[in-house]
């Protein structure tokens, strides 16, 4: 069963060199995929934006270097 990266990336594969309209199957792809992350956004939002940020603090609590592109590491003059 296609993922929603797999409907999406069905859609653009099929745009990529045309200038047609979308085809019954490039619709229906677009449908089910913006269903199916419907279903999962809230899911993702919170994963995003309260339980990663979460699991930040407490791998800086124990000292481990944090690496993450959408914060910077809390400053400590040395």
């Amino acid at each position: 069963m296609p993922g929603i990266v797999d409907r999406v990336q069905t859609v653009i594969g099929g745009h990529w060199s045309t200038t047609s309209a979308p085809t019954a199957t490039h619709r229906r792809s677009y449908e089910i995929a913006v269903e199916e992350f419907s279903e999962i956004y809230n899911d993702l939002r919170q994963l995003i934006e309260r339980d990663l940020p979460a699991l930040e603090d407490r791998i800086e609590a124990t000292g481990a270097p944090v690496a993450v592109r959408h914060r910077l590491p809390r400053w400590r003059r040395p």
